[in-house]
């Protein structure tokens, strides 16, 4: 049986001084396709970054103690993450048809609200005073909710249903309303007005 590795970070690091990281799923030393692999995400020829000197090496987080990243556990995979207006709040969802509302600070839990259908993205904005968070989830559903009125049971607000399955949320102010713009698989861009979509 193959012994685990704990997880770790590949650091590459060029003689004229720049740096990147990038995370080993696994842990193991790939030395060899992770400077290749780096080596294009940076545009450099691999030759060339064998003739730079550039180097790999593996950096242990299981010894890292204060510096190893903290977890904010979900039920299945992460597909979204937004900060809301107030950088204080992140809003997380994915797989479990879960938003999770983190209080960054703390990094406890304020608010979770449910999905019929996984969750491919979310958005935070603010209009009138109010903080707001939209959702959209694979079942091309998407439903906004009000964070202002109690940060442990937000307002459901708005719900709608677009053409195609959503990719992706963007929000921005336009006079006195709120926009949000789904993307979606069928090719389109679907206007709404939050908060009631």
């Amino acid at each position: 049986q193959q012994q685990q590795s704990s997880p770790g970070i590949f650091y590459l690091h060029g003689a004229s001084g720049f740096k990147t990281f990038l995370d080993s799923a696994d842990g193991t030393d790939h030395s060899t396709s992770t400077r290749n692999r780096l080596c294009r995400l940076l545009g450099i020829e691999p030759q060339l970054a064998e003739e730079s000197r550039l180097s790999t090496r593996m950096l242990d987080l299981s010894r890292a103690g204060e510096q190893q990243p903290e977890l904010l556990r979900h039920g299945d995979d992460v597909c979204t993450l937004d900060f809301g207006p107030d950088r204080c709040t992140l809003v997380a969802a994915g797989e479990d048809k879960t938003v999770v509302v983190w209080d960054v600070p703390t990094r406890r839990p304020r608010a979770r609200v449910s999905m019929d259908s996984a969750i491919v993205a979310v958005n935070c904005s603010s209009a009138a005073g109010n903080s707001y968070i939209a959702a959209a989830a694979a079942n091309s559903k998407v439903v906004s909710w009000d964070m202002s009125c109690s940060l442990k049971e937000p307002a459901k607000v708005g719900s709608t249903s677009v053409d195609g399955e959503p990719l992706v949320l963007a929000s921005c102010p336009c006079g006195q309303q709120e926009l949000l713009v789904v993307g979606t698989a069928a090719k389109k861009a679907v206007i709404l007005s939050m908060p009631g979509l």
